[in-house]
């Protein structure tokens, strides 16, 4: 059955107008591939400025390359993207979200991200490793990498922004 109006036996099927189209002149059509051509020319040319800064010195590279593994106190025990320490794990103090967890399963090392860090004995993962560790297993911990010029900018806009609302909330304070 269709979707609209009831319809009873003997009522006739009223006809449904026509939209009409607005041809566009080849005029406009011009002007508009035009005004395109120009977009994709200039957003090439941001592509392009963005990629030669996001190209790498040596210097970066080599600091990104130089990973620290920790190792992590306790064992871990898996179920699927849940990990549940043991034997005295502190996650709270050890892990953040972005770190990632060093385990060997059946002889070959396997790394995930953690997501969230819920207690000390209590974390999740991005993805579960290829089988669940059912007996309490050692780990390591690769710290996430540090943006020292984002963490200094935004502790800068945190000044301003602190100052601002302190000289908003000091208005009419004699």
């Amino acid at each position: 059955m269709g979707r609209g109006a009831l319809v009873f036996k003997g009522d006739s099927k009223s006809k449904k107008k026509k939209s009409s189209k607005k041809k566009h002149s080849k005029k406009s059509d011009d002007n508009i591939s035009a005004e395109r051509q120009e977009t994709i020319i200039e957003t090439g040319t941001i592509v392009a400025a963005v990629a030669k800064q996001v190209t790498a010195t040596p210097q970066q590279t080599s600091q990104q390359s130089q990973l620290v593994i920790k190792e992590g106190s306790g064992d871990i025990t898996t179920s699927g993207t849940v990990v549940t320490g043991h034997n005295g794990t502190r996650f709270e103090k050890e892990l953040s979200n972005g770190d990632a967890i060093v385990v060997s399963v059946e002889g070959q090392e396997e790394m995930r991200v953690v997501t969230m860090r819920l207690s000390n004995v209590s974390c999740a993962i991005s993805s579960a490793f290829s089988q669940n560790l059912k007996s309490p297993t050692e780990f390591s911990i690769i710290p996430k990498p540090r943006d020292k010029q984002g963490e200094a900018r935004l502790s800068a806009q945190q000044k301003v922004l602190s100052k601002q609302e302190e000289e908003k909330q000091a208005f009419g304070t004699y």
